[in-house]
């Protein structure tokens, strides 16, 4: 049996348009082949392994995927419980507090730095918090009302000539792996 083309092969003879056509499917097979391994890949985001006995599909560099952090904001705002002293309007200040997680990933414990803002010596800390961890797209509120030795309380009249305030920095010990390091710290006057 001869092979090549014009000859006998078998019964009839090959002529170039059929090999050419049984050229073109062989293409087309290949051609899904390599389409259905990038599809794979592009799914996964990684590498299509060729399985035993097979040619090896196409293969591209693995597709990194980006890092999933978290992202922590904080919010902050004074309470003002007003009340009267030697016949001056007076108020007892209070921090509240929001810290949120906008990020993709959630964020471990971690501390916070509230301060205040003195008369004479500007801004001294006032505590540290421990905040438990948050989820991703969650949330905890804060507010530090009277009670016990009330270290959060400012005092604050009609007429004085400073302006009181509270700044919180959450994770001050830059513990938390944070898409946005720039958002963590809120400062609030009063009033």
């Amino acid at each position: 049996m001869k092979t090549a083309v014009g000859e006998s092969f078998g019964n009839g003879k090959i002529r170039l348009a059929e090999i050419f056509i049984c050229m073109l499917g062989s293409l087309l097979v290949l051609g899904l082949g390599a389409t259905a391994t990038s599809a794979a890949q592009s799914s996964t985001g990684g590498v299509v392994k060729a399985k035993p006995g097979l040619n090896a599909p196409l293969q591209g560099p693995a597709v990194p995927q980006p890092k999933l952090l978290a992202d922590l904001v904080v919010t902050l705002g004074i309470t003002a419980d007003k009340y009267v002293e030697n016949g001056k309007t007076c108020y007892n200040l209070h921090p509240k507090w929001t810290i949120a997680n906008n990020g993709k990933a959630g964020a471990g414990t971690f501390k916070s730095l509230l301060e205040y803002k003195n008369t004479t010596q500007g801004w001294l800390p006032l505590s540290e918090e421990v905040s438990p961890p948050i989820a991703p797209q969650a949330r905890i509120s804060t507010t530090k009302t009277a009670g016990g030795n009330d270290q959060y309380r400012q005092k604050w009249c009609v007429g004085d000539s400073f302006k009181p305030g509270y700044r919180i920095t959450v994770d001050s010990g830059k513990v938390v792996h944070e898409s946005n390091e720039n958002n963590n710290s809120a400062t609030a006057y009063y009033p």
